[in-house]
């Protein structure tokens, strides 16, 4: 958010005709968004109990007076035209656009903070804290209390213990702003505590299931044919773990194949949302991940159906964009009904795209591969992942393949 005060000097005429420069202060009212109340610096230090009547002649010390009178309260009391609710001055925290907090963020590490985050972060105030405070109530008046309640009506709400938490994060965040940047003068956050997490089971699906999921697929779509898009997604979330973001961010030159045709590999650098666009994987890591052969070079066979366009699985729609995610969770949901297992079942079993993900780390974890492995194919972070990784022998390589396939093989 914006600095909470701005210094500047007057020149003043003594009685006795010298001139002397004088440290002057002005604090942001962030309900009113400018700047108010001004005050002297040489005044705040008397009321701060400086009683020798030096004027205060460098900007380091005036800057420190000027904070010390925020922090004990001597600005803000009694005037209430200086009064800032807590759902305004959160609602400039998240709003991605315009939130200063947002922009040091990311300028301290790229992409700390995206579109799709803040957003989030916003939705949870939304429905969960806005409705449920006092109209206007200022962020003084946000205590811990306040959040513990919130905290305790979800837990009577039975909502799950990730939204809960979530929301208390959304909560933190303008609190700790609001405190570093001297609007608030006691540090609530730290006091806000989550609840323990309880986990839903994974989804996962059995390599019977995974095998029929393929089968079904593969039967039900033609080689050469855009429909194939379905079975060559799946395919590809089965056989390499990747991301339904990273599957809709796929292009030509992600894939290499040898020159000797037998090693296929992907290069991970990017994923795809729909508010952020292209942007880095999960865990701001890129990695490469082996790809059976046969699926790798019918993938470039069905990117040329659509020359000119830049991702692999487009959107039939509009082909500069890849496609829903929506579309790829009906593509998986209405297989698993033909195969077997009906809508009910894949609630209770907590099945979803990214089942294929947690089904793949599980057979790599089968095929012996060590947690250095697993964790550069599946794109866990981990130090020096990519490095790690593209320093393997051709014939290293060509194991890892082997002992992947031997659990999950591409048999079309």
């Amino acid at each position: 958010m914006r600095n909470p005060f701005q210094l500047y000097t007057r020149k003043l005429i003594s009685k006795c005709g010298h001139t002397k420069k004088v440290f002057y202060v002005r604090y942001w009212d962030y309900e009113k968004e400018k700047y108010f109340c001004t005050k002297s610096i040489n005044e705040l230090s008397f009321k701060l109990g400086d009683r020798s009547g030096k004027n205060i002649k460098t900007e380091v010390r005036a800057s420190a007076i000027a904070q010390e009178a925020l922090d004990k309260g001597l600005i803000f009391e009694n005037n209430t035209s200086t009064k800032v609710s807590f759902e305004a001055y959160a609602r400039k925290v998240w709003d991605y656009d315009t939130s200063d907090y947002i922009r040091r963020k990311n300028q301290e590490k790229a992409g700390s903070i995206s579109r799709i985050y803040a957003d989030g972060q916003l939705g949870w105030l939304i429905r969960e804290v806005f409705p449920y405070i006092s109209k206007g109530m200022d962020i003084r008046e946000f205590t811990a209390s306040v959040a513990e309640n919130i905290k305790d009506r979800m837990i009577d709400e039975h909502k799950a213990s990730s939204s809960i938490n979530k929301t208390l994060q959304a909560i933190r965040t303008p609190l700790n702003e609001a405190y570093r940047t001297g609007v608030i003068t006691v540090e609530i956050a730290p006091r806000i505590k989550n609840i323990a997490i309880t986990h839903k089971k994974k989804g996962i699906l059995t390599s019977l299931e995974t095998k029929k999921l393929e089968t079904y697929l593969n039967e039900t779509t033609e080689k050469g044919s855009y429909d194939r898009n379905r079975f060559l997604a799946i395919a590809l979330a089965i056989h390499t773990g990747m991301r339904e973001g990273e599957i809709r961010a796929l292009r030509d030159s992600d894939i290499s194949i040898t020159e000797n045709g037998e090693i296929a590999v992907i290069k991970i650098t990017h994923a795809y949302n729909d508010k952020d666009k292209l942007k880095a994987p999960k865990g701001k890591e890129s990695r490469i991940v082996p790809v059976p052969i046969n699926l790798a070079n019918e993938i470039i066979q069905y990117s040329r159906l659509s020359e000119g366009t830049e991702y692999i699985f487009h959107s039939a729609a509009k082909v500069s964009v890849p496609v829903s995610p929506q579309l790829m969770s009906k593509w998986f949901k209405e297989a698993l009904e033909n195969i077997g297992i009906s809508k009910e079942e894949q609630s209770m079993r907590n099945l979803s795209f990214h089942s294929l993900r947690h089904g793949f780390v599980t057979a790599t974890r089968d095929a012996g591969l060590s947690g250095t492995e697993r964790k550069a194919l599946s794109g866990h972070k981990s130090e020096a992942m990519l490095d790690h990784y593209t320093k393997e022998t051709v014939e290293h390589l060509k194991r890892t393949i082997e002992q992947i396939e031997n659990v999950i093989p591409f048999n079309f």
